[in-house]
């Protein structure tokens, strides 16, 4: 697998090999792929892939958000905390 973004096509064919594992994903159910381990977890340090920390979004920011696309009170909107933003080093942007 290719690791330059620049390198990248977006109108490319994806090869077989990746289009055998978007099968196979896509027919596993939920919870097999949740517990297999094969998908990064960004809360843990040793599962993250190499994403890291870029900053947060407020958690007062999503209630006003929330609260406009659902056309609501900000007090009807329950938001605990902060959103984490992650990037991963290898992506551009």
């Amino acid at each position: 697998m290719q690791t330059d973004p620049a390198g990248l096509d977006a109108h490319e064919q994806p090869s077989d090999e990746l289009r055998g594992i978007w099968k196979t994903f896509s027919k596993t159910d939920q919870n097999e792929i949740l517990s297999s381990g094969s998908i990064d977890d960004l809360a843990t340090p040793q599962t993250s892939a190499g994403f890291r920390q870029a900053g947060s979004v407020p958690s007062a920011t999503l209630r006003t958000a929330f609260a406009d696309l659902l056309q609501s009170s900000e007090q009807d909107i329950h938001v605990e905390h902060d959103a984490t933003i992650h990037y991963h080093p290898v992506l551009p942007g």
